[in-house]
């Protein structure tokens, strides 16, 4: 479900008073309301200082997805048409991992995303999706430069710290609440996580309620911490002016203590999503973590506020590290099989 416009306006309005400039949607969300929704609220607003991104590939879930050069430059076109821009920003082949066979992606999909690229219709090109191989795979069959970032979903979270290893291209870090699984209230019944996970991530619900700490902002703290420089980007739908409000506060928290010279940046670089559906995030923190020491010393209490956190949530982070640590890095399968050829 997407917001209504009324308030999809108002959030994407005070994300850019708040200073986030990049915006990402998809045909997929809402099969299109979500990019219609984002036009509507940029029209008011400085072209030049919005970073628009969206997708090709998937269109609604009832559709197959499809990668091929005519559809994704029918899609382009419409999805210009709906956000009412005359070049799109970031363009990314979206869950790659659906594609029948990936060869398509390196033969077909991006060539005619760089022709499109060279006539100025969109200016950086990317993928996404949730296997860490599918990254790999592309970006080992394509000349350097083809490709110029990734988005990785549900990996830098607090139970998976794997990302993709540095291989020249910017990493967009999305889903720090792992698509709701850090929600004090537990994930969606659709959610795909073995049960294993989805117990482990009760049990870290209950020791969050328990320290009287809250689970959404320290999960996405943790994220921020543990993926460091590595990370251009960190991704989190927000659904509301409030939420804007509250991840921007922690993120400049956390910035302030590990920015540059201690300093926030002039432009705080996160996004807004139009995209309940896989975030799912309700009143939701953003920014990064603590290292974990023993005890209520004052050199805990040092290194909590060094990390932008308070001692109590460090001993809940370390905890929660405990309990996590039988599922630590555990994925689930997504896609296609047998299509990295």
């Amino acid at each position: 479900m997407v917001a209504d416009e009324e308030t999809a306006i108002k959030t994407v309005h005070a994300a850019y008073a708040a200073g986030i400039n990049l915006f990402d949607v998809s045909p997929y969300y809402g099969s299109g309301r979500a990019e219609q929704l984002l036009g509507a609220a940029i029209k008011s607003l400085p072209r030049e200082d919005i970073i628009v991104c969206t997708k090709i590939g998937k269109y609604s879930p009832d559709e197959a997805p499809d990668y091929s050069a005519d559809r994704v430059r029918a899609s382009i076109s419409a999805s210009m048409q709906r956000l009412g821009v005359s070049y799109i920003d970031i363009l990314h082949c979206h869950d790659i991992e659906f594609c029948p066979d990936m060869r398509q992606i390196v033969d077909e999909t991006l060539p005619v995303l760089q022709q499109l690229k060279q006539q100025g219709v969109i200016r950086a090109i990317g993928i996404t999706g949730y296997p860490l191989d599918i990254f790999s795979y592309i970006l080992d069959k394509v000349p350097a430069g083809t490709v110029d970032v990734v988005l990785s979903y549900c990996h830098n979270s607090l139970h998976d710290t794997s990302l993709l290893e540095a291989k020249g291209v910017g990493v967009i870090s999305a889903a720090p609440l792992c698509m709701g699984l850090w929600r004090p209230q537990g994930p969606e019944p659709w959610h795909p996580a073995p049960p294993a996970l989805q117990e482990a991530a009760r049990q870290c619900a209950q020791l969050a309620a328990a320290g009287g700490v809250s689970l959404p902002r320290l999960a996405v703290k943790a994220a921020v911490q543990q993926a460091g420089s590595g990370v251009a980007v960190h991704l989190m739908g927000m659904a509301k002016p409030e939420e804007v409000s509250d991840n921007v506060a922690v993120m400049l928290d956390m910035y302030n203590t590990h920015g540059s010279a201690g300093k926030a940046p002039e432009k705080q670089v996160t996004i807004k999503e139009e995209q309940q559906q896989e975030e799912l995030s309700n009143n939701t923190g953003s920014s990064a973590g603590a290292e974990c020491g023993d005890g209520d010393s004052s050199g805990m209490q040092k290194k909590a506020a060094a990390a932008g956190l308070s001692a109590q949530e460090v001993a809940t982070l370390a905890e929660i590290r405990r309990v996590l640590q039988p599922v630590a890095n555990v994925t689930w399968p997504v896609g296609v099989t047998g299509n990295r050829k």
